[in-house]
């Protein structure tokens, strides 16, 4: 893609003194900052699933330790 002669990359715009980000720059800008969102998006996700994953698991090892008291329990009536 070419503009006023220029390819892209090569693209600056610059007044006296002030040089002015070329198109390039901002369309890199603006990618970076959505993969930064998107990144964002993806750790939130990810810390969520493994917060109920840990209460899943929680929970599924208070029930067997309750099963297992409660058979425990049971297998020693059963002996007296």
């Amino acid at each position: 893609m070419t503009t006023k002669g220029k390819h892209m990359s090569e693209q600056t715009v610059e007044m006296q003194g002030n040089p002015q980000p070329s198109t390039l720059e901002l369309v890199l800008q603006e990618l970076q900052n959505r993969i930064g969102q998107v990144t964002t998006q993806y750790e939130t996700q990810m810390a969520i699933l493994k917060a109920q994953a840990t209460q899943e698991i929680q929970g599924r090892d208070k029930r067997i330790e309750e099963l297992s008291r409660a058979l425990a329990n049971a297998a020693s009536k059963k002996a007296d």
